[in-house]
């Protein structure tokens, strides 16, 4: 069977994981901030809210990004 090389990386993980948090940064994504080891996000779909509890891995990064606001000036009868 043949082999496939793959080429590796000499630069360290700290450098490889400051390109990745940069990279989801600059596409507006928010590093997540655990209390507890957990998070909890949410965002709306179809004018419901929907919730996400997230959990802390230790040696890894956690990145979400919100997709949606929910407009309140519609819900009190302000216009919009």
């Amino acid at each position: 069977m043949p082999q496939l090389h793959l080429p590796t990386t000499s630069r360290p993980a700290t450098e490889r994981r400051s390109q990745i948090a940069r990279w989801f940064n600059s596409r507006g994504f928010s590093t997540a901030a655990f209390e507890k080891g957990k998070l909890r996000v949410s965002t709306y779909r179809m004018g419901e809210p929907i919730y996400f509890k997230l959990i802390d891995h230790t040696g890894h990064a956690t990145y979400y990004k919100g997709s949606h606001r929910r407009r309140t000036d519609r819900l009190r009868g302000d216009g919009g």
